[in-house]
């Protein structure tokens, strides 16, 4: 049965239902790429968060990244206690103030990849 080709109007560009559903696969497996070559190593434990021992004064995170994981909960409707429960997800830590810098990164870029399919899906 062939998809109904279907138009919308999403950043100022016309997608067919089969771009937005290409679109989506792409962020769903961007996202989940991480998890599933994690989990590949340790077959038959349960999936465990990476934690890195980075120096804690030198590598700290930036008010910079601080502030932008602060404006991409905003955006996801998260606060504060929903971002540190996703970066214990992402990093093992559960205050955004012990972040270091690469794992700030780590949670922007799973904040990032949340963005992406609430903008696809709303």
């Amino acid at each position: 049965m062939a998809l109904k080709e279907s138009s919308s109007q999403m950043n100022g560009s016309v997608k067919t239902e089969g771009e937005r559903l290409a679109i989506a696969k792409e962020v769903i497996i961007k996202a989940l790429l991480p998890v599933v070559f994690g989990i590949v190593g340790r077959v038959g434990t349960a999936p465990k968060a990476e934690v890195r021992t980075d120096s804690p004064v030198e590598n700290k995170a930036t008010d910079k990244q601080i502030k932008k994981i602060f404006a991409m909960g905003h955006n996801l409707n998260m606060g504060k206690e929903e971002l540190e429960e996703e970066a214990f997800k992402v990093s093992g830590i559960d205050s955004l103030s012990k972040l270091s810098k690469s794992q700030a990164s780590d949670l922007i870029d799973d904040l990032s990849a949340m963005e992406g399919i609430q903008e696809i899906y709303g």
